[in-house]
């Protein structure tokens, strides 16, 4: 009998790059009103933040508010968040809830849709519930409570070392 390998996927590792440059993939019937091109982006956890903004902890802001709030950050768009909806083992565990236990609700702000049927403006977001990570989307019409974070991109740290 011969003697054949079996493939450990264990040791194959993910290809964590994902092309932020590339139109986002249909989403309902809706239309894409901006979407932020951010290149390739090699997926670290520790290249991105949560983002809470202070008046999201001092009892909620309307995401109309918080899009201009944000406006000068480089936010992630959702080719990021289908990359890691499509490969869950790579979102971080404590991004399922914040210190009060609530579950957070992880927004790409890079991406916004226009819905026709009411003329609203949305952001799609990811969160985490009954053992699995789902993807959801939030007018930005509504409040954002201190749940609704946004994924930013960490400022990259220059070595002052060199």
């Amino acid at each position: 009998m011969e003697y054949i390998p079996c493939l450990n996927l264990f040791d194959e590792e993910l290809d964590t790059t994902i092309n932020l440059d590339v139109n986002p993939k249909p989403f309902k019937d809706w239309k894409v009103k901006e979407h932020k091109k951010g290149g390739q982006f090699k997926w670290d956890p520790a290249k991105a933040e949560l983002f809470l903004h202070d008046n999201q902890i001092l009892g909620g802001i309307t995401g109309k508010k918080l899009r201009k709030k944000i406006a000068g950050i480089e936010t992630f768009n959702v080719n990021l968040l289908d990359h890691l909806l499509a490969n869950p083992s790579l979102i971080p565990d404590d991004w399922k809830a914040n210190e009060k236990g609530e579950t957070c609700y992880v927004f790409f702000w890079g991406t916004i849709y226009y819905r026709p049927s009411d003329h609203g403006l949305y952001v799609r977001c990811l969160y985490f519930n009954v053992g699995r990570w789902w993807e959801d989307y939030r007018s930005i019409d509504y409040p954002w409570p201190c749940n609704r974070l946004s994924l930013i991109r960490k400022p990259e740290v220059l070595n002052r070392d060199a």
